[in-house]
């Protein structure tokens, strides 16, 4: 049988351990990133830039991510004698070099706009390789969770969140370069003693790019599709959910909890994910939570008070946390082993590159010209029309389906 890919260095740390430190890389991973992701606009402020140079940069690293991630995906498998933990290990020690020099050596706007573009894009790209690392090894019969490390990662994020809102009130924002520096150091602790996994060799793949791997998992990509807009209506929200908080008469230090709020949530969900899928289909679980983002969405963009706003950021688990579990799994349960790494590549360049994209930029654009209301209408669209795609193509007869081989590898059930 020909081999699709390098089996785990047995030499790394014990297995029976695997998960533990599964978890402790997804929570170490998302404590930090809060510092560069969930404070962008606070610390870009504390630089001196504008609101809109502040949307470009946003902007600008989700469409640069939407070009290297699939690049990146394809190294993974060209050289792929080096493990994807040396992929990581490469990216991470980029980004808070560049985290650092933004916050500390002075250089011109655009230079500066420029470097903490390409950081913030570097960071959002390890996402798919660390979920990848994940699929390895449960494809080599070593059963990982991922649902509940990445749900342990959210936890990471919403508890980063608060005590990061109480250090930028204190200290400088530029602190949260080396807050973020010190946690990538923990990351890259846990990441070392994990068992070395690698991608697919590049030989050995009959495709791969874009274009083929639309075409040969149809469905696959319109519920990337509907995922997109719906992760695009949710960043515009997420994005100025400060202006949101204020118009209900809430003040900063409300933020914080608002992001615990809204990613504690996605913990029992993501932890519940693997369960949900013994008793319920992908499908299903996918059409369920593209409903809950219309809840989510609605709620949030249209509360009259604060407990309707919070009610909607706790809808966060079963919209976001579901779909992301699900739709992880389900790569590597549905997509051939040569197409995994890009598969979990596209999940994140349909959503925090095309996705975040289109709400942040048009989401800034609409509230700057047309006023706040006119975003909500943007969002509330673009939320139901996403949803409406995800429903239909889970429920359309002709639907191009994988069934499950008993030991978990699919095929086809029947003609794409």
């Amino acid at each position: 049988m020909e081999k699709r890919f390098k089996p785990i260095d047995q030499k790394s740390a014990s297995m029976k351990n695997l998960q533990l430190k599964y978890n402790l890389l997804q929570a170490s991973f998302w404590a930090a990133s809060c510092a560069i992701c969930a404070f962008i606009a606070i610390f870009l402020q504390a630089k001196g830039l504008s609101n809109t140079q502040i949307g470009t940069v946003t902007g600008g690293a989700c469409i640069l991510n939407i070009v290297l991630s699939p690049i990146l995906s394809g190294l993974t498998s060209k050289f792929n004698k080096i493990s994807l933990q040396g992929f990581v290990l490469a990216g991470m020690v980029c980004t808070v070099i560049g985290y650092l020099l933004v916050a500390y050596v002075s250089m011109p706007v655009m230079v500066l706009m420029a470097l903490y573009m390409v950081t913030y894009c570097l960071n959002i790209s390890m996402v798919p390789l660390l979920a990848s690392i994940s699929m390895n090894y449960n494809a080599q019969g070593h059963v990982v969770n991922f649902g509940l490390a990445r749900g342990l990662g959210s936890i990471a994020y919403a508890i980063s969140a608060v005590g990061l809102t109480q250090m930028t009130t204190v200290f400088n924002p530029m602190v949260l370069s080396v807050i973020y520096a010190g946690g990538i150091v923990v990351f890259i602790g846990v990441l070392l003693s994990t068992p070395k996994t690698y991608a697919a060799a590049a030989q050995n793949q009959k495709g791969g790019n874009v274009v083929e791997m639309a075409g040969k998992y149809k469905s696959f990509f319109a519920i990337l599709a509907g995922f997109a807009l719906l992760f695009a209506a949710a960043t515009s929200l997420s994005t100025y959910l400060i202006n949101i908080i204020k118009s209900l008469g809430g003040s900063q230090s409300i933020y914080g909890m608002a992001i615990f709020a809204m990613a504690a949530t996605e913990l029992p969900v993501m932890a519940a994910a693997s369960r949900l899928q013994k008793r319920f289909s992908a499908m299903s679980l996918m059409a369920a939570a593209g409903l809950f983002y219309i809840v989510r969405n609605l709620c949030i963009a249209y509360a009259p008070a604060m407990p309707v706003l919070i009610f909607g950021l706790m809808m966060q688990g079963l919209s976001y946390g579901l779909m992301t579990a699900v739709i992880t799994v389900y790569v590597n349960d549905h997509l051939e082993k040569q197409d995994q790494v890009m598969g979990q590549t596209m999940i994140s360049v349909l959503t925090c590159g095309v996705g975040s994209c289109l709400g942040n930029v048009l989401g800034g654009l609409l509230q700057d010209t047309l006023g706040i209301e006119v975003m909500f209408a943007f969002t509330s669209l673009i939320t139901i029309l996403g949803a409406v795609i995800i429903v239909l193509t889970v429920f359309n007869p002709k639907r191009i389906t994988m069934a499950r081989l008993p030991f978990g590898r699919p095929h086809k059930s029947y003609q794409m």
